[in-house]
């Protein structure tokens, strides 16, 4: 049966509480200091990369994401936002990249017409073309007031610049312009390569307007309103961050958010420029060969599944009399008049020459994808909850702290299961605070890897040193017991739940050996000096029952009770055993005299009586107190024996059965025949040749 609670002492449930909430203090000040080693962060990606495929396979390869999850998302998101790509198709209808940079006016002009308010250009012009006459084209382009150009953010010692777009191509351009229609573009990426943060704001080192990211510039365009308000939406779920830019020593501090991905863009043929393979289906990615990484496929919805996705070639070639309300149309409910939809269209490259596809959560992505997926968070405010640093470090000594509980207060084995209910817990709730609002709210990460460490680092102390400790008290229990209880078998015991009244019948020899004169020697010595003295003389007879595997079964005063047969050192023949201890123990004692006499204590002798026969030898007494004890005729008789050996003038008597199973290996002589109490007939009584014995014994050595 599994018990539940601990039986550890106070005192050490105290030390292990110490013990598992210091390795706490230790894992969270490790975190502390190793908070941005790359190995941590892997573990922790690799952790929601975990959650992230669950929560797809969930909503992704069956289907029901892209026919029910399409309900999750805000149904303006699908009316306000557009992607128009550089997708295959355009390669395939024989337009090549870079397009001519005069296609961008008559793209733009289209979109408008087609009903895009806001234009955004996830596309940079750092320098002139070769032909002036496309670059004014595209100057025309990038002046209609409708565009929203991107930049790319630098610094100059601690000022930061905009750059990334030739001067020429946005000249006319006025200081409103720039502060509503130009973006920086940037993603953070981490060490395993993947963006999974979006920079949407960075701050300069002197009071001033802030820089932008072009999905934010996108939205206040093409809402109407300052790009700080569109920020302030989000601002709950979006943190600071010591950003480094090019050109700089310094660090720039920069709004970001955790991105909560919908979809990817970038199909199998889009990303390798290949045709699918055999096993392809829609919905899987490949890696991009110039990663070098192995093919790799994530069972992802398309974005197209959810916004509208259009190839430039397809605006293009648009009759212009469809291209009115190409985006859809709204219906006034009150006057039933139709009229186009108003959307942002973000314009992009998606193929491998674009040099624009990156890694994320979902795979392979396009930069454009990546704006679309920012866009959402925008337009929603899911951007993923992150806790602080100082909350981080709470949920370690938090977690921890209940692990180092359960180590201390449950059985190590209800402890484990516990432990690892608490680990599963965690991670239950962990993907359900992530993925229970990331379609409608947005998620909230719970870090797992560093909890988890702390939690085991915890428990496992705990644990081992609980065990240690209990292992410590077992052997030092069992050390105890077995000097002052005649317990041949401790390991059988120690596995019991205590000892159980009972008894085997076995066939043992059985010795008494009792001080002769005791009585007198108690009267003429003082207690300690008596009480020394019988220390020495059970001391010095313990060491010879040792020897020839006898053990002692009682102590009454200078009286003793040994018992041989149960342990190897006295098998086969343990009645030759206990006849060569006795003599051990009359030579013994001899020298002992002699040392008391040389001292001017009192000498004294021995007598002792050896039975052999079938006893019962296990268990005796009650709930309240117990003993081992070896009962039979067998250890009556040699209690008579060890009375009768002074009157037969021997201090080894042996009876009849001890005799015959001794054989050979003694030295003793018949005595005669006496009565006993308890006994009908006389028993034949022998005399053990100390002396004879011991020299046999030396002989043989």
């Amino acid at each position: 049966m599994l018990r539940l609670t601990s039986d550890y002492s106070r005192h050490q449930k105290i030390l292990s509480v110490g013990l598992g909430l210091a390795v706490a203090f230790l894992v969270c000040g490790a975190s502390y200091l190793l908070q941005e080693r790359t190995w941590i962060r892997f573990m922790e990606n690799l952790i929601q990369r975990t959650w992230m495929d669950r929560n797809f396979e969930t909503y992704g390869a069956s289907g029901r994401y892209v026919h029910s999850g399409a309900a999750f998302l805000d149904p303006v998101f699908a009316e306000k936002l557009v992607l128009v790509v550089f997708d295959d198709s355009s390669l395939a209808s024989g337009l090549e990249w870079p397009i001519q940079r005069g296609m961008y006016l008559d793209l733009v002009q289209r979109l408008e017409k087609a009903g895009a308010r806001t234009i955004a250009l996830d596309i940079l012009f750092g320098a002139r073309g070769p032909d002036p006459r496309q670059d004014e084209m595209l100057r025309q382009a990038l002046a209609r007031p409708s565009v929203v150009v991107p930049y790319v953010l630098a610094a100059r010692g601690d000022q930061m610049v905009q750059g990334g777009v030739h001067e020429g191509l946005l000249a006319g351009w006025t200081e409103h312009d720039y502060s509503t229609r130009f973006g920086f573009t940037k993603e953070l990426t981490d060490p395993d390569l993947r963006v999974r943060h979006a920079v949407l704001e960075v701050l300069p080192s002197q009071p001033g307007t802030s820089n932008y990211a072009l999905d934010i510039v996108a939205l206040a365009h093409f809402e109407g309103v300052p790009p700080a308000e569109i920020l302030e939406r989000c601002r709950k779920r979006l943190f600071e961050v010591d950003l480094a830019l090019p050109g700089s020593p310094y660090l720039f501090t920069a709004r970001t958010g955790r991105i909560a991905f919908f979809g990817s863009d970038v199909s199998t043929a889009t990303s390798t420029l290949e045709a699918p393979d055999a096993q392809y289906r829609e919905g899987q990615i490949q890696v991009l060969p110039d990663q070098q990484a192995r093919v790799a496929r994530v069972d992802v919805p398309s974005i197209s599944d959810f916004i509208q996705v259009y190839s430039i070639q397809d605006i293009l070639n648009a009759p212009e009399d469809q291209l009115e309300g190409l985006f859809g149309r709204t219906v006034d409910p009150v006057t039933g008049k139709e009229t186009p939809n108003q959307v942002i269209a973000m314009v992009g490259v998606t193929v491998l020459g674009g040099h624009d596809v990156k890694s994320s959560e979902v795979g392979a992505i396009s930069g454009v994808g990546i704006h679309a997926n920012v866009m959402w968070n925008l337009i929603q405010g899911t951007f993923l909850h992150e806790p602080t640093f100082a909350q981080g470090l709470a949920l370690v000594f938090g977690l921890a702290s209940l692990a180092t509980l359960v180590g201390v207060f449950l059985d190590v084995r209800a402890a484990g299961l516990a432990f690892l209910g608490i680990l599963a817990g965690y991670w239950w709730v962990g993907y359900h605070l992530m993925y229970g609002g990331y379609w409608t709210t947005g998620g909230t990460m719970v870090p797992v890897f560093l909890p988890w460490l702390g939690a085991l680092a915890s428990f496992g102390s705990v644990t081992l040193y609980n065990v240690r400790a209990q292992k410590l008290a077992r052997d030092r229990f069992a050390r105890i017991l077995q000097e002052v209880a005649p317990i041949p078998d401790l390991e059988a015991l120690l596995g019991q739940d205590g000892l159980k009244v009972g008894s085997e019948e076995r066939v043992l020899t059985i010795l008494f050996s009792d001080i002769r004169g005791y009585t007198d020697l108690s009267e003429g010595l003082a207690p300690v000096t008596v009480t020394e003295m019988l220390n020495t003389y059970h001391s010095a007879m313990g060491e010879v029952f040792e020897r020839h595997g006898g053990i002692v079964f009682d102590y009454q005063g200078d009286a003793q009770m040994v018992v041989f047969g149960l342990v190897p050192a006295s098998q086969p023949n343990h009645a030759a055993a206990a006849c060569r201890a006795a003599a051990g123990m009359v030579l013994r004692l001899e020298e002992l005299g002699a040392t008391w006499k040389a001292q001017g204590r009192p000498v004294f002798e021995t007598g002792i009586g050896i039975c052999t026969g079938p006893v019962a030898i296990g268990v005796l007494g009650s709930a309240q107190r117990k003993q081992y004890a070896a009962i039979g005729d067998a250890t009556n008789t040699a209690a008579r024996m060890q009375g009768k050996s002074k009157e037969l003038g021997s201090p080894i008597l042996i009876t009849q059965s001890t005799f015959e199973a001794a054989g050979e290996e003694i030295v003793a002589t018949y005595l005669e025949s006496v009565r006993v109490k308890g006994k009908k007939e006389p028993l034949q009584v022998y005399g053990v040749d100390a002396r004879s014995m011991s020299e046999r014994t030396r002989g043989r050595a």
